[in-house]
């Protein structure tokens, strides 16, 4: 009794969230207007930042998208998973996601091609990677020192 009273928060945040995705933990703290956005045909999923700097789809949300597309038979479909962030950028990913929970991400360019192999996403989730930085103030090429380039 005692081992399932122990056990038992684990599988509750196990089943209630299914797909993590990590932010290396060489990045500082993301600011809290950066979502994750899971996309695929007329819907669209969101997840916020956690403290942690991870962003949580919890599994009710990905069991609706199977619920709201009309379909009978076990099959897998594709969703466009990008992270929305004012500081960085970050790499798209394509998640695969079956009738039966198994899920796969993969790296995509723009227009859906698929880039490098695929992962499985286990419970410890999958770590994103980052682009670039932003920066507020881009530098201008052939722009000299001083005011107006005199100095």
């Amino acid at each position: 009794m005692r081992l399932l009273l122990t056990i038992l928060p684990l599988l509750t945040f196990a089943l209630t969230y299914p797909l993590t995705l990590r932010v290396p933990p060489t990045i500082p703290a993301l600011p809290p207007s950066t979502r994750a956005i899971l996309t695929t045909k007329n819907h669209t999923l969101t997840a916020p930042v956690t403290r942690a700097n991870t962003f949580n789809f919890r599994s009710t949300d990905l069991t609706s998208l199977f619920t709201t597309q009309t379909s009978t038979k076990a099959e897998t479909r594709s969703y466009l998973l990008d992270i929305a962030c004012r500081d960085y950028d970050f790499v798209s990913y394509g998640l695969d996601v079956s009738s039966d929970g198994k899920m796969e991400v993969y790296r995509v360019m723009r227009g859906g091609i698929e880039v490098g192999g695929r992962e499985e996403v286990g419970e410890a989730g999958v770590e994103v990677r980052v682009l670039r930085a932003r920066e507020y103030y881009e530098g201008r090429a052939g722009c000299k020192s001083g005011v107006f380039g005199r100095g």
